[in-house]
């Protein structure tokens, strides 16, 4: 077909000429034209069925390079379409477009994972696949034309704690997502990307934040992570919190990444040339972790039994209940500090007292210590459920602390356990709190729907609260994973296969309690990875760590046995 292009081409330059020096008549141009239809016809017949490989070389704004094969005489790519994988599970080996796709086809990630890469044959890859290996060349030669890059020299300010755990709640559960308002997206804008819609010094109106802008903000290396370099995900969320990245900053990342992928659903006016590799990853990321994971928030453990055995007897406890009422004395006179020491002195004799416990809150209350006299609030509800004044005190150390919502859940257990014993001022406090929620809970007539929301979220905030409430993750595909993992080492002829099925079982719960401390294989129990040579890497790698014992270098990846769902 190529020479009957090139045909073509002569012929319109032969019009062209023609059309300047008036030279050729038009009975001339008819002749001609019939007579290279004939020569058409005949190469057309004579190459018909036979392959062409075309190659797109690289250019100075791209390094990306594309070879692909055609049936001459037919339109399409004659390039096999990926096979079906065994499990679905594994299709995380697949890269995945999102959005329109506007400008992600042209940002090199993995060779592995790009479609159409591998032969029939493993450990062969096809003419697409030769291509993308020249893209991945091309790549590594102008890495700086890819490389993520810090937007700005603007210092960002972590999201608070709890509003970046209502917000990921809020886009698992769907909550103002496809269908808000402008106003609205806004508003959610500004709390989690400033600088994105920070408006300009010309105007005192905000822009409306775009998907560059969105970029701009995820293309700070110095605040997000570049999950292309990292050789775990999850390890982000176990890391220590410092000022530059960790479990926080992963899950604002998530938010923008997911918020950029809402963007993506619209074509925009021009292309986006500030999305990159990094971003890219992102976006991946965070479609995994939306779908997979689950953040969960639990009340602080305590070891109650370890307490109950420092209980204190005889001489000691004398003393312990001496201290005990010498604090009374002081609150009587209202000697803050003095009654605190004393309540203090109590504890330190009887740890497993919940009555000690539920007095110091007393004294910490007045010095303004909300913090402190939650907290011992809170060890006295455990040590003793009943106790109605260790309720009171926690609802009144949370009310303190700006959290109604809490707050009204502890005095209405209060108010509860004392029944008819409950004072006018318990109820009073507990008839109080209600109304603060209702207010924020219940629409006004004279709120906007922003306003309505941002009453909503103060709401959420104080529910995800991180204050005494620590959390951990959930995975919600983890026997999927098993499954998926125990899939592949059967078909790569695993010799370890019982070992495996045996040390895979109930491989979730090991993480949660620490058997499994492996950051690896706590990513592929997560679905969490990026796809082709990362997924190769997370599988062997996690085969690997389910035995008892190191067994060697298997030396396998996954691209050489792609062909998964054959025998």
């Amino acid at each position: 077909m190529a020479q009957v292009d090139r045909l073509w081409a002569m012929y319109e330059e032969l019009i062209d000429l023609s059309s300047k020096n008036h030279q050729t008549t038009s009975e001339d141009v008819i002749r001609l034209k019939n007579r290279l239809q004939e020569v058409a016809g005949v190469v057309k017949a004579k190459t018909k069925g036979s392959l062409r490989v075309d190659f797109s070389a690289s250019t100075g704004s791209s390094p990306k390079v594309e070879a692909n094969v055609f049936l001459e005489g037919e339109d399409n790519d004659t390039t096999p379409e990926a096979r079906r994988l065994p499990h679905e599970s594994l299709s995380l080996y697949r890269r995945k477009t999102y959005g329109n796709g506007i400008g992600q086809d042209c940002i090199f990630l993995d060779a592995e994972s790009e479609p159409g890469y591998t032969g029939a044959i493993p450990g062969t890859v096809t003419a697409k696949g030769f291509g993308v290996e020249c893209w991945e060349a091309e790549y590594l030669a102008s890495r700086q034309i890819d490389e993520p890059r810090k937007a700005e020299k603007t210092k960002f300010k972590c999201v608070e704690e709890k509003k970046i755990l209502r917000r990921i709640d809020e886009i698992r559960r769907g909550t103002r997502l496809h269908e808000r308002s402008e106003d609205q997206r806004k508003a959610d804008l500004e709390e989690f990307a400033v600088v994105a819609v920070k408006s300009k010094s010309e105007t005192n109106q905000e822009p409306t934040p775009s998907p560059g802008s969105l970029c701009n903000v995820l293309n700070r290396t110095d605040v997000f992570t570049d999950f292309t370099t990292k050789s775990s995900i999850s390890s982000e969320w176990a890391s220590l919190k410092n000022a530059d990245h960790g479990k926080w900053h992963l899950l604002w990342q998530i938010i923008l990444a997911r918020e950029l992928a809402l963007d993506l659903e619209t074509p925009p006016e021009s292309s986006n040339s500030e999305l990159s590799r990094s971003v890219l990853a992102a976006l991946i990321i965070q479609d995994q972790w939306l779908q997979n994971v689950e953040v969960v928030m639990e009340e602080m453990p305590l070891n109650l039994s370890g307490l109950r055995k420092l209980a204190a007897t005889g001489e000691v406890k004398a003393r312990a209940e001496d201290h005990k009422e010498q604090g009374d004395r002081a609150v009587e006179e209202k000697q803050w500090k003095i009654a605190k020491e004393f309540y203090t002195k109590a504890i330190e004799l009887d740890l497993s007292s919940a009555t000690y416990r539920a007095a110091r809150p007393v004294a910490d209350l007045q010095l303004g210590n909300w913090a402190n006299a939650a907290q011992d609030a809170l060890v006295a509800t455990k040590l003793d459920p009943k106790n109605v004044h260790a309720w009171n005190m926690l609802a009144a150390a949370w009310k303190k602390g700006g959290n109604d919502v809490r707050a009204l859940a502890a005095y209405e257990h209060a108010v509860k356990l004392a029944g008819p014993k409950a004072t006018d001022q318990m109820k009073e406090d507990l008839a109080e709190t209600k109304a603060r929620v209702e207010e924020l809970s219940s629409p006004q007539p004279e709120q906007d729907q922003v306003s309505r929301d941002k009453a909503l979220k103060v709401l959420g905030d104080q529910q995800w609260d991180t204050f005494l409430h620590p959390t951990r993750l959930q995975s919600h595909c983890h026997e999927a994973q098993v499954e998926a993992l125990i899939c592949f080492a059967q078909h790569i002829k695993w010799p370890y296969l019982d070992e495996l099925r045996i040390n895979a079982k109930d491989a979730w719960k090991k993480t949660t309690t620490g058997a499994i401390v492996s950051c690896l294989m706590q990513d592929w129990l997560l679905g969490l990875t990026l796809p082709g040579k990362y997924v190769s890497r997370s599988l062997t790698n996690t085969v690997y760590l389910f035995l008892d014992v190191l067994i060697g270098d298997l030396g396998v990846c996954l691209v050489e046995y792609s062909e998964l769902g054959q025998g």
